[in-house]
């Protein structure tokens, strides 16, 4: 489990894991459901990402909550508090 969680290497991580899509402009205020390419499975991606990296699963509520790149970080930063 990985907690030393930052906005940078969250960024990271995700252009790791998806690399079938663009993500190199990928910042903060980067509105997820509105990259292009961007599917239903990515959310999964994302969500099997947290619980690897970080050790707790985020439900699909949670996913669809988060709208910007920040607002999953906040929302996985509340988690690990």
């Amino acid at each position: 489990m990985n907690s030393n969680l930052t906005l940078d290497s969250l960024i990271a991580k995700i252009r790791e894991e998806i690399d079938e899509i663009d993500l190199s402009g990928l910042a903060p205020d980067t509105e997820i459901r509105k990259i292009e390419g961007w599917t239903s499975l990515h959310g999964l991606i994302i969500m099997a990402l947290v619980s690897t990296e970080y050790g707790f699963e985020l439900s699909a509520s949670q996913i669809q909550a988060t709208h910007t790149v920040e607002d999953l970080y906040r929302t996985i930063k509340e988690k690990m508090a």
